[in-house]
């Protein structure tokens, strides 16, 4: 019986433990198979270690014919001999755990030099594209304006170097993010002032037949609205709303409408 025939007959020893009504397991079978397989990985590992049984034996503390029949899956090792097994052969002791050698782990970890160069070619297309993507984003571009081709290669320095002295200024200032944040801000005081002076038409309504208004709640409701914009707008515009009222209030008071109507 083959390596992996015995490996296979413990995969359906396990996968038989999970089935509702199967018959009982045969454990005298399942701990020869478990035998049998930790003696080849045994082996395996010695040889790739390239030690001889004496060697391996002799670093483990036993003698070489017990270590000849742990090979030979006539015996197994106990827990803490399988542990200086691992710690002498440089190996974790999960691999005694498993069902592949040393030689197949090393087979399934070769890679095809062709079939590596396509997949990384397809990965390195992909990034590509997706750095194209955010670009066409940053540069605000669409449609027939994403078909543009970059050169191949930079231009060359100038010789001499301009004196730019509000370089770092210039710089800020053109930045796409920058001027981005900055059209979205003025955007975004524009809609207030907008809707600020579609709330005070509101404020109005209550007035236009009358002197005094006949739904008092709702003008509370639209005049706290008016307040909200009013406070948003004088945020997103860089000012102390507070203290623009302090100093109206305070020019207002020196005001000479006389001086004024001279």
């Amino acid at each position: 019986m083959s390596f992996s025939d015995i490996a296979g007959r413990l995969r359906q020893h396990t996968d038989s433990a999970g089935q509702t009504g199967s018959s009982p397991r045969n454990f005298d079978e399942l701990y020869l198979l478990r035998a049998r397989i930790l003696g080849v990985l045994i082996r395996d590992a010695r040889e790739a270690a390239e030690l001889s049984q004496a060697e391996c034996a002799s670093r483990v503390g036993v003698a070489p014919e017990q270590l000849e029949q742990w090979e030979l899956g006539q015996a197994m090792p106990s827990l803490p001999q399988l542990e200086l097994l691992a710690f002498a052969l440089n190996l974790p002791i999960s691999h005694f755990w498993g069902t592949q050698t040393l030689q197949r782990r090393a087979e399934q970890k070769h890679i095809d030099a062709a079939e590596y160069t396509t997949l990384r070619g397809k990965l390195l297309g992909g990034l590509l594209r997706a750095a194209r993507e955010r670009l066409n984003r940053l540069m605000g571009l669409w449609g027939v304006q994403t078909a543009f081709r970059l050169p191949e290669r930079l231009p060359d320095l100038p010789a001499q170097t301009r004196e730019l002295p509000d370089i770092e200024r210039i710089a800020i200032e053109q930045r796409l993010d920058v001027q981005g944040a900055k059209l979205a801000a003025e955007q975004t005081a524009r809609n207030l002032a907008i809707s600020l002076s579609l709330e005070a038409s509101e404020v109005l309504e209550h007035f236009q037949w009358s002197a005094e208004t006949s739904d008092p709640e709702g003008l509370r409701g639209e005049l706290a609205d008016v307040a909200l914009y009013l406070l948003q707008l004088a945020s997103v515009s860089g000012i102390d709303l507070e203290q623009a009222i302090l100093d109206k209030i305070r020019a207002n008071w020196n005001r000479s409408w006389s001086e004024e109507s001279e």
